[in-house]
């Protein structure tokens, strides 16, 4: 077993901005792809609310389904996925989702009618089958990404040296930023300018540019065998849970993003409602905050690698969770929308920080042969933590009255704003957890 250098001790990085040609590769076709999604999913709101469902009082649950058919498969494939990302080979693995997610796109664009067929001219589904595609689409797109993401996650590790993961890990998350700044919008203009059609292509197009540019990648080192356990399925199953349950860097991992995604779920879900209620501006603003937020998380991507390579992926972590929650906390105080918008601006360089140390320190810690089932547990435990705290969140904000209000240490508490502090509590709860248990000799690697 080969020994793992504490996280101060890295050696001499590469300064290429996409570091190598496999990594620029990557980046590339996922920075399209996914703002190619992005595309995608503001045209699929737009098409159901101005036309399947236009006018309709049922409309919400429409859209609602949307997303819930999205968020399934993190579920209900996500934990069992991992097993065979690590039984194949990786590179294969994520073209053929790309393959797969290319061809359901064409597919729902012919199956609702906003395509017409070549020598059949235009399909007119009805409202029933049109909403069914979109959903079945949704399901399936979703489960071929739990394949695609650990598969991704692992080749990284293939691509490049460790001391090189912290940035090529934050340069992700800035082209993740990218998409979500310009994504909505370009989807929103395309969508009015030429119709639902264009934004289809746009998405399917996307994905075989993915295909493209993972073709070209070089892994520098041969894949590893990766030979079936002689207990089955279920038996590698059971080894990948073993393994994370037995170490004690992904444990720690797993229990303190769990617990920050359960009060950072809140702002998902209550945000539109802070603005209105608590900083007293009007709902035109919503887009801004959105927007400046994205633009804080950019920023502190491209500035991540660098502060996760001067302190150590661990104490960046930790330290980032506290600022979270010192800064969610400072931001349910507030109650004039400029000095939330620079809370929410500066709020990005922590969120960025965590999210680009967090892979770096999983495939330290991980072997090779288990990365995609660690990868498959994490995954589908923050989507669930993220879910059961917007539901809470949104239950308990449904179920006071709006203009309920007391006084406390002098200082005036509503619904939302409470709710916003004990979020902000729980990331600080978090990142104490975080560093009692996270330090350099938890870094050593466990034998699967």
């Amino acid at each position: 077993m080969q020994g793992i250098a504490a996280p101060d001790a890295v050696p001499r990085v590469r300064h290429a901005l996409l570091i190598n040609r496999s990594f620029a590769l990557l980046w590339t076709g996922q920075a399209i792809s996914g703002l190619g999604d992005m595309a995608f999913n503001t045209t699929l709101a737009l098409w159901i609310v101005t036309g399947v469902a236009r006018g309709q009082s049922w409309a919400p649950l429409a859209m609602s389904g949307v997303l819930a058919a999205a968020a399934l498969p993190d579920l209900l494939v996500g934990p069992f996925a991992g097993v065979f990302v690590d039984r194949w080979d990786r590179r294969r693995t994520m073209m053929l989702m790309d393959a797969l997610r290319t061809g359901l796109i064409v597919l729902l664009a012919f199956l609702t009618g906003i395509v017409s067929l070549p020598f059949l001219g235009s399909v007119h589904p009805s409202t029933a089958w049109a909403l069914g595609s979109v959903y079945l689409v949704a399901l399936l797109t979703g489960s071929c990404s739990q394949f695609f993401s650990p598969a991704k996650m692992g080749i990284l590790g293939d691509l490049m040296p460790a001391a090189d993961l912290p940035r090529a890990s934050g340069m992700t998350q800035a082209a993740g930023s990218v998409t979500l700044l310009i994504g909505p919008p370009l989807g929103t203009v395309v969508f009015f300018t030429v119709g639902a059609g264009p934004a289809l292509t746009f998405n399917a197009l996307s994905f075989a540019v993915s295909w493209l540019a993972i073709r070209s990648i070089r892994v520098p080192v041969p894949m590893k065998v990766r030979s079936r356990n002689a207990r089955g399925f279920w038996g590698e199953l059971l080894e990948g849970l073993r393994f994370f349950a037995g170490n004690r860097t992904l444990t720690t991992l797993l229990v303190a993003a769990v617990v920050a995604s359960l009060g950072a779920g809140a702002l998902n879900t209550l945000d539109i409602f802070f603005l209105t209620r608590n900083l007293h501006a009007p709902l035109r603003l919503y887009g801004a905050l959105s927007a400046v937020e994205g633009a804080g998380l950019l920023l502190g991507s491209l500035l991540a690698g660098t502060i996760a390579l001067r302190l150590g992926v661990q104490r960046t972590i930790w330290l980032g969770l506290l600022a979270m929650g010192v800064l969610f906390a400072l931001y349910s105080r507030l109650t004039a929308f400029a000095p939330a918008a620079a809370v929410i601006f500066v709020l990005g360089f922590p969120i960025a920080a965590v999210n680009s140390s967090l892979v770096p320190l999983v495939l330290r810690v991980t072997p090779d042969a288990l990365v995609g089932r660690v990868f498959s547990v994490l995954g589908p435990a923050l989507t669930l933590a993220i879910l059961v705290s917007m539901a809470v969140s949104g239950y308990i904000a449904s179920s006071l009255p709006a203009n309920l209000h007391t006084n406390w240490l002098g200082m005036r508490w509503g619904a939302v704003d409470t709710l916003f502090t004990g979020a902000g509590l729980l990331l600080l709860v978090s990142g104490v957890y975080a560093a009692l248990r996270l330090h350099d000799g938890s870094s050593a690697e466990a034998t699967p």
